[in-house]
C-alpha cells in the first residue's frame, strides 16, 4: 500500500485530523521530488516553499532554521503527536 493510500485510509478512519492529512500530503509530495526526480533540493521550488509551509504549520515558532532542519523538525512533531494514537487504533 502506498503511502498516500495509507494517508487516505487514516483520514478515512479519522485517525488523523484534516490538517494532519494536509501535512502528511506535504510531507508525501516532498518526499516523492526526492525518490521520482534528479537534480531535487529543499532550496528549489516547489520543495523550499512546502518545506516552510509544512514547518510554519507544524511547529509554528517562526524561526528561520536551515530547510532540512525544519523538515526533520516538522516531521519529528508529526510523528510524535500520531504514535501514541496509532499504537492505541492497532
Amino acid at each position: 500500500m502506498s503511502f498516500a493510500n495509507r494517508i487516505a485510509l487514516a483520514k478515512r478512519n479519522t485517525i488523523i485530523s484534516d490538517d494532519e492529512f494536509n501535512h502528511l500530503t506535504l510531507v508525501r509530495s516532498i518526499r516523492n521530488a526526492f525518490g521520482h526526480e534528479h537534480d531535487v533540493s529543499l532550496a528549489n521550488e516547489p520543495q523550499k516553499s512546502q518545506c516552510e509551509k509544512l514547518y510554519a504549520d507544524v511547529i509554528g515558532d517562526g524561526a528561520t532554521y536551515p530547510l532540512r532542519r525544519q523538515f526533520s523538525s516538522a516531521c519529528a512533531e508529526i510523528m510524535g503527536n500520531l504514535l501514541p494514537r496509532l499504537n492505541s487504533s492497532f
